[in-house]
């Protein structure tokens, strides 16, 4: 069974893209009327994730501005 590598929460105590279970976990366990799912990648965790706080922007928009991110690089300390 593939496990999933990016979790998004949706509700939750803090809502947002979470890259182990552990840190999902702490956001949704205890906490009521959770909503959050587990992704194969990143990339899919973080389209989900702005699709859901942007519902009426375009698919493929969003798609490309995510390509832009990660064609950036990670982010230096």
């Amino acid at each position: 069974m593939a496990r999933n590598k990016a979790y998004v929460v949706f509700r939750g105590r803090a809502p947002e893209v979470y890259l182990s279970w552990e840190d999902c976990e702490a956001q949704v366990i205890g906490f009521p009327g959770t909503l959050y799912r587990g992704f194969k990648n990143h990339f899919e965790a973080e389209k989900s994730w702005l699709v859901s706080r942007h519902p009426n922007t375009n698919y493929k928009f969003i798609e490309a501005k995510l390509q832009e991110i990660i064609n950036m690089g990670p982010l230096e300390d």
